[in-house]
């Protein structure tokens, strides 16, 4: 062996071997843990990176959640839904409602309100306030009366959530109701009631407005008597009804 590769190669390996030798313990002993940890710092990193992206995701939601509730409360701000339940308004906007719908008269009782219990407006130095209410009212046409229904539903200041509602039609159409009617008389054939209760919210530290007696404002209790509006076009006849649930 020796005689044929010759001195020179055979040192040439031994070195090689050599240099393999230290190579691989290098590896074994400095770069593979090194490596380890590289690989222990970069799935770190990628755990870290992942929980930020389901924090960035999560806050993306609230985001969007805290939007709507904002958009939400400012719905509600707009309707009216913060106040305390001043009888005035409560005449303003029934004596608007008259006008927009259509019927003939609309009497009304508000009866006194009272606190309802919720930890949640405490908190907030707020107290939500229950008035029930009932309105009976006049038309001559069920049209109007259901539009009533809806302006108390959509537009009355507050939160409307109504028990019962019942309608009424006149049996027959007699002469002289007609001729009243061709004269442009308000004519009643239709009369319904309505209940439900008035909802709100208004501030503890704010002490609720008395109603103002000097300018005629309905008592707690007390029916107004709205007056009959002009009497509109005469709609077809519609078959007597009873209740509606």
């Amino acid at each position: 062996m020796l005689k044929i590769l010759g001195h020179k190669r055979i040192i040439m390996l031994s070195v090689l071997g050599a240099l393999a030798v230290v190579f691989i313990g290098a590896w074994l002993q400095f770069l593979t843990p090194m490596r380890l940890e590289a690989e222990s710092r970069l799935s770190s990193a990628s755990s870290v990176l992942e929980t930020k992206r389901s924090d960035i995701a999560r806050l993306k939601k609230e985001y969007v959640s805290l939007q709507n509730q904002i958009s939400k409360f400012k719905a509600m701000e707009s309707q009216g839904f913060f106040n305390d339940q001043n009888r005035v308004l409560a005449q303003e906007t029934f004596d608007r409602f008259r006008d927009v719908s259509g019927v003939l008269k609309a009497d009304y009782t508000v009866s006194a309100g009272e606190e309802v219990v919720d930890e949640q407006a405490a908190k907030l130095n707020y107290m939500v306030l229950k008035s029930p209410v009932f309105i009976s009212v006049e038309s001559i046409d069920d049209a109007d009366f259901y539009n009533f229904v809806k302006l108390v539903l959509e537009k009355f200041p507050g939160r409307s959530n109504i028990s019962r509602i019942s309608l009424e039609k006149n049996d027959a159409l007699k002469q002289v109701t007609l001729r009243d009617i061709g004269a442009g008389k308000p004519v009643a054939l239709i009369k319904g009631n309505i209940k439900y209760d008035w909802f709100s919210m208004a501030k503890k530290d704010e002490p609720k407005p008395l109603p103002d007696t000097n300018n005629a404002a309905p008592a707690p209790d007390a029916v107004v008597s709205t007056p009959p509006a002009t009497s509109p076009a005469i709609p077809p006849v519609t078959p007597a009804a009873g209740d509606v649930p």
